[in-house]
C-alpha cells in the first residue's frame, strides 16, 4: 500500500474538503470576496481530486499488470 505523508490527503479527505467549499459558495450571506475565495479553493481541490484519481487508475493498471490482467 502507497505510504501517505502528513501532507497528502485522502480521496475522502479532498471529497470533504470541496463539500464545503460548495456550502461556503452557496451561503447567501457570504462577502463576494470571500464568495471568490472559497471558489478558487474548490477549483484547487477539482484539480487535487483529478490528480489523486488519477494516480488511483495508474496503481490500479500497475497491480493489474503485476497479476497478468
Amino acid at each position: 500500500m502507497a505510504k501517505k505523508t502528513e501532507d497528502t490527503k485522502t480521496y475522502r479527505q479532498l471529497r470533504d474538503e470541496l463539500d464545503a467549499a460548495l456550502v461556503e459558495l452557496q451561503d447567501p450571506e457570504r462577502d463576494v470576496d470571500e464568495a471568490a475565495d472559497a471558489y478558487q479553493r474548490a477549483l484547487t481541490l477539482v484539480k487535487e481530486i483529478e490528480a489523486h484519481l488519477q494516480t488511483t487508475e495508474n496503481r490500479i493498471v500497475k497491480i493489474k499488470a503485476d497479476f497478468g490482467r
